[in-house]
């Protein structure tokens, strides 16, 4: 789903576009109680590649506050900026 995800902003992004996007941390520790899924740093990376069209930017650690069920009213997060460009060949 999260590579379908990519594809499909890769779709409607065009060159020099941004994405910017906040997701769940796996940081978070387990038992996990989302939704929201969690994802690591290392699978960002992965997915937002020179190879699928995309530079990131930065990506930094972050503070999620909401009320969807979080004991603490927040978890740790994933906030990422990356550009869209040429698919490296």
């Amino acid at each position: 789903a999260q590579a379908r995800y990519v594809a499909a902003l890769g779709r409607r992004v065009r060159r020099g576009g941004h994405l910017v996007l906040q997701a769940v941390s796996d940081a978070n520790p387990d038992p996990w109680e989302g939704p929201p899924r969690r994802i690591s740093e290392a699978r960002i990376r992965a997915l937002l590649c020179d190879t699928s069209g995309w530079h990131i930017n930065s990506i930094t650690p972050c503070l999620y506050e909401n009320r969807m069920g979080f004991k603490e009213g927040s978890c740790a997060a994933i906030f990422v900026v990356a550009t869209r460009v040429d698919v490296a060949e």
